[in-house]
């Protein structure tokens, strides 16, 4: 078969589409993946370091954030690194895998098993994504590993008029103690007081109408946290009693007793009255907010004596002294 030669126009032609066919296929090679900055997540700044019970633990807060401010949701781990006194390079410690890890009240804690006790190690985490790019390193975290120290004994709590008064005994180990106090008797306990020395008490202000709970950990060198103590119960207790009610008034009609006294003025600290009624041996008593009263459950005749005292709304109750005063409630017609 006979060759014709291409006419020299289209070779201009051709060298182009050559050019453009190398083009796209140089654009389809992959490479490396180059991740911006912003894409990384923002460098964990609160990372503590602490001795707590003879163990070694740190604690962070899950980074919420990229570099660029944006949301950070796809995390994926955290990289712990270590250096100690007698070799200052950061080694890896460990990587926590926090895939589907649910992280409660948003603070993450680690205890090193591999630290020594008398070492002194600075620590740095960095998080990590799903694409496997880590933040910038934290900031530095020294602690020196501690023996353990005991937790202080017989705790000895008690409510006086506005005031919580605690007493210990001492731990040999410690050079100071913290108290805690909570709402609940299951915690979270905060931490109330620095470091105390040379004293085994401790006295605070406190509403009347709040009951407390109180724990004390002792405080060793560097300054490590040793087991803490049992829970005690603080009930405020106002030392003066409530005066007794005024105008006590009572009145039968139709099946029912009706009962009446002067208010309090004081209904910020006395704002209860309890009213019993004794009938016979039968005691039955109520509380009530409002300086009246209506029985309406009554036994069918008889003279019915009723006793209204105030009470306080103190965590530990004081009741006042009772007024008295007697029904009769007649028989049918």
């Amino acid at each position: 078969m006979a060759t014709h030669p291409r006419p020299f126009y289209l070779y201009p032609v051709l060298a182009l589409l050559g050019g453009f066919l190398f083009l796209a296929v140089s654009c389809g090679k992959k490479g490396p993946l180059e991740l911006p900055e912003d894409v990384r997540p923002a460098a964990i700044s609160d990372l503590r370091a602490e001795s707590l019970e003879g163990e070694t633990v740190l604690s962070w807060t899950r980074p919420r954030r990229n570099a660029d401010g944006s949301s950070f949701r796809d995390l994926a781990g955290f990289l712990i690194v270590r250096a100690s006194g007698d070799d200052p390079t950061f080694r890896r410690a460990a990587f926590l895998d926090m895939k589907g890890q649910d992280i409660r009240d948003g603070r993450v804690t680690w205890t090193d098993p591999a630290a020594r006790t008398g070492e002194t190690y600075t620590y740095r985490v960095s998080s990590r994504n799903s694409l496997k790019a880590f933040s910038l390193p934290s900031n530095l975290a020294t602690v020196m590993a501690a023996p353990l120290i005991d937790a202080p004994t017989n705790l000895r709590g008690e409510g006086g008029d506005g005031e919580a008064l605690l007493s210990w005994e001492p731990v040999g180990a410690a050079t100071g103690y913290y108290v805690y106090r909570s709402l609940r008797e299951d915690g979270p306990f905060e931490r109330v007081t620095e470091a105390i020395h040379g004293d085994l008490t401790f006295r605070e202000e406190v509403s009347n109408t709040t009951r407390l709970y109180y724990q004390v950990r002792a405080v060793g060198a560097a300054g490590a946290l040793g087991r803490v103590s049992r829970t005690v119960e603080i009930r405020p207790r106002r030392s003066t009693p409530p005066e007794p009610v005024e105008g006590l008034k009572a009145s039968y009609a139709a099946g029912t007793v009706y009962l009446s006294w002067k208010a309090v003025s004081d209904t910020d600290r006395f704002g209860i009255y309890e009213v019993c009624r004794l009938s016979g041996t039968d005691l039955r008593c109520v509380q009530t907010s409002r300086p009246s009263f209506a029985d309406h459950d009554l036994p069918e005749t008889g003279a019915l004596r009723y006793e209204v005292r105030v009470v306080d709304n103190s965590a530990s109750p004081v009741e006042g002294e009772a007024r008295d005063i007697t029904v009769l409630v007649p028989g049918p017609p």
